[in-house]
C-alpha cells in the first residue's frame, strides 16, 4: 500500500495531512509517554527553550522517568552528549 507524502497515521488508524516543516513532511504519531526514555537537547538550543522543554517534561507525571542529555560542541568541532541536570 502506497501513502500520499503529506499523510499520517493518527490514533484511529487513519491517516490524515501531515505538517511541512523546513522543506520536508513531518510526521506526526502518537508515542505513549512509556515510550519517551530520554530527551536530546541539540548544543544551538537556547537557554529558554531548554527550560521551557524540561518545564513541560516535568509536570508530567507519566515522563517523570525522562532524563535530559546535552549536546556541547568542542572547539575542534567535535560534539559531546553529557547528562543535564
Amino acid at each position: 500500500m502506497r501513502f500520499g507524502q503529506a499523510s499520517v497515521l493518527n490514533d484511529a488508524f487513519e491517516f490524515k495531512p501531515a505538517l511541512k516543516g523546513m522543506g520536508k513532511d513531518v510526521m506526526l504519531f502518537a508515542v505513549p509517554p512509556s515510550g519517551i526514555k530520554s530527551v536530546f537537547i541539540g548544543y544551538k538550543a537556547t537557554e529558554e527553550s531548554v527550560q521551557q522543554l524540561k518545564s513541560t517534561v516535568t509536570v508530567n507525571t507519566e515522563l517523570s522517568h525522562v532524563t535530559f542529555h546535552k549536546a556541547i560542541l568542542n572547539d575542534d568541532g567535535a560534539i559531546d552528549i553529557l547528562p543535564e541536570s
